[in-house]
């Protein structure tokens, strides 16, 4: 039916239809933005709730890419946010540290089960550190798969343990030394006694 061919009422009732319908759009659209909003606040509301915590945490997809980082994981790691999301390990670690990352990610993954481990890690400036990672799989409402880690620096606690075990190593040895110092002086006693007695009975 050509649009001069339509009468007055048909007009009129395709006018109401079609103001319904722009009606129902912008109460969608609406409902979108409020939506939307709402989605933006709780990410914000997230984005300040983790990076309150001092460790650094981040979130991988199943393909082990980043897809969430507090500011702590970036500034330990010495990269901006940007250039980190999207991103895997075998983008800024050496291939032997992603490898462990990796295989370590991927035992999470399969397991399900928690992973807490030690790994080494050398950060932008080249300084190796000792970390203490623990690592969970979970399976967001979409069914994706979703690794979250924390990680604490360990390596003062290192270096502290190490110098604690060298110095009782060397206590132990002086122990050791001295024991048989005083061992040989008993013996040396024992002799000049001896020889005294020996003097006065020969």
């Amino acid at each position: 039916m050509k649009q001069e061919d339509k009468t007055k009422e048909e007009i009129i009732e395709e006018n109401k239809l079609l103001q319904k319908c722009i009606v129902e759009l912008e109460t969608v659209d609406t409902e979108r933005k409020k939506t939307e909003s709402e989605l933006k606040r709780c990410h914000r509301r997230m984005e300040r709730i983790i990076n309150s915590i001092a460790d650094p945490i981040f979130v991988k997809d199943r393909k082990h890419a980043w897809i969430l980082l507090n500011d702590s994981f970036c500034n330990f790691v010495g990269r901006k946010r940007e250039e980190l999301l999207g991103k895997s390990d075998y983008d800024f670690f050496s291939k032997e540290e992603a490898d462990i990352f990796w295989q370590k990610d991927e035992v999470v993954f399969v397991n399900h089960e928690e992973n807490v481990n030690e790994e080494k890690f050398t950060d932008a400036n080249g300084i190796v550190h000792v970390l203490l990672t623990r690592k969970v799989a979970y399976i967001d409402e979409s069914g994706e798969e979703i690794l979250v880690g924390t990680i604490q620096d360990i390596t003062d606690h290192k270096k502290a343990e190490e110098e604690l075990r060298v110095k009782l190593d060397e206590l132990e040895r002086f122990h050791k030394a001295t024991i048989e110092r005083e061992f040989r002086i008993k013996e040396l006693n024992d002799e000049i006694k001896r020889l005294k007695l020996e003097k006065k009975t020969g």
